[in-house]
């Protein structure tokens, strides 16, 4: 297992174009991942609390906008600024919670998308944003990168039931292939 990744902690505007940053994806009216009813009772809140900033992609026709963890958006562009896209999982692992403290995995989708400008590292519990996402790079005629190749099963897969082995499979020989550790509680969503 690697060292862990640097994830945004705090002051997602300042630090979306320089590390992996956990957003959520709000596309055709749909958000990722889905709105969760509210834990009650502390130890419950405590165990469900991811200790990330998250912030909030939007994508409409024609627009992309950022918003930080305030839902204040810092940053808005059109596709047509777009160099490029790239769709894959990090595989890490999260603490989970028994009558033992032990592993388990965790899947996140990273979505990258390169500007002129900057290249924003964006990450979602929701693997279930990816077919979503495949579709509109393809729409707007946006180059992406998938060396994972999850493009062509993206829509044939249930992505709630994907299993380790699998993750394991897509991502040899590609930079998601290293397994890594993030700490923390388990993902909302």
């Amino acid at each position: 297992m690697e060292l862990p990744k640097p994830v945004t902690v705090a002051d997602v505007a300042a630090n979306v174009d320089q590390q992996l940053t956990f957003m959520t994806i709000v596309i055709n009216g749909q958000q990722y991942p889905k709105p969760q009813p509210a834990k009650h009772g502390l130890l419950a809140k405590a165990l469900s609390r991811d200790p990330f900033a998250v912030g909030q992609l939007t994508i409409t026709a024609g627009r992309l906008q950022l918003a930080d963890e305030h839902d204040q958006e810092f940053r808005s562009f059109g596709p047509t600024v777009i160099t490029g896209v790239e769709l894959g999982i990090y595989h890490s692992v999260t603490n989970d919670y028994g009558p033992i403290v032990k592993f388990k995995p965790r899947f996140t989708a990273n979505l990258e998308v390169t500007t002129n400008a900057a290249t924003y590292h964006i990450l979602n519990n929701d693997l279930a944003v990816l077919p979503v996402l495949f579709n509109w790079a393809h729409e707007y005629q946006l180059p992406v990168q998938d060396p994972m190749q999850l493009q062509p099963i993206a829509a044939t897969i249930d992505w709630s039931q994907v299993t380790e082995t699998q993750v394991k499979q897509w991502a040899q020989g590609t930079k998601y292939a290293k397994r890594f550790q993030i700490s923390g509680a388990k993902p909302r969503g």
